[in-house]
């Protein structure tokens, strides 16, 4: 099997745009500096009409609509550019993390001060097999028809399945499915990855498993297990996930991301 390893970066540079090492396990995939880390605040993305009226929206009380209409969805801080990998199953089966090095001294820093430097945001980062990749990006013939091509492969906490825009354990913010589900910089868990910007050289670490013969970015499953059960607060509101979190970002990035076109 192959998989999709997907990256952007958003920030502001200071003089110079920093450079990337990408590591599975000790194996050193790539180095290259981004074209730019240039992002959208905001980007507005218009769904395929059919496409979004054949998937369809299911309510709190389990009802769906399908709307036969136009949709539009709304991404924050979303890089412009992404480097995607395609990585067979043996590169990363016997691994247990995916490493990103940074490297970037670039600050003006002088006698004990700063007050400028390279910032870089690393939410945008994903591993998903290239084929459920595919199933974003085709027309669903009947409601819910990807999620149960994709409930066969990716472990299943509870009977039901939701998607999520963010959630979080306790104060640890993440996107879901196939985000990371933690993040690690030189060794201390970034509380909420989706805000919080990197400056400095280090290291960014993923911890990743194979279970129910998939590869993806471990998500700690007694504390999500934990988490469905209790419940998350989600702000503004109160948001209750009932099964495995999936991203509902990514349904917007994968039509962007269509490496076909």
């Amino acid at each position: 099997m192959e998989y999709t390893l997907g990256m952007g970066f958003y920030g502001t540079v200071y003089k110079k745009i920093p450079t990337i090492q990408v590591f599975v396990g000790d194996r050193l995939i790539d180095e290259y500096s981004p074209e730019s880390i240039n992002g959208y605040k905001t980007k507005d993305i218009v769904f395929n009409r059919d496409w979004w009226a054949s998937r369809g929206k299911i309510s709190r009380q389990g009802t769906r609509d399908i709307t036969n209409k136009e949709y539009k969805d709304v991404i924050a801080n979303l890089p412009k550019h992404f480097k995607l990998y395609t990585l067979n199953e043996n590169v990363l089966k016997n691994q247990s993390t995916i490493e990103i090095k940074i490297k970037n001294s670039d600050t003006n820093y002088t006698n004990g001060f700063m007050t400028k430097s390279t910032l870089m945001n690393m939410s945008n980062i994903f591993l998903i097999p290239s084929k459920i990749f595919e199933y974003y990006l085709t027309r669903q013939k009947e409601p819910n028809e990807m999620y149960n091509k994709i409930k066969d492969i990716i472990p299943s906490c509870t009977d039901n399945w939701d998607n999520i825009p963010s959630a979080r354990y306790n104060d640890s913010w993440f996107k879901g499915y196939p985000y990371p589900f933690k993040y690690f910089w030189n060794n201390e868990t970034i509380s909420n990855s989706l805000t919080y910007f990197i400056g400095g050289n280090g290291t960014l670490k993923f911890d990743i498993i194979y279970e129910n013969n998939i590869i993806m970015f471990d998500y700690y499953k007694n504390q999500l297990i934990e988490l469905l059960q209790n419940g998350w607060d989600e702000l503004p509101a109160k948001y209750v996930c009932y099964g495995f979190p999936f991203c509902t970002d990514f349904f917007v990035l994968s039509h962007m991301l269509n490496s076909n076109k």
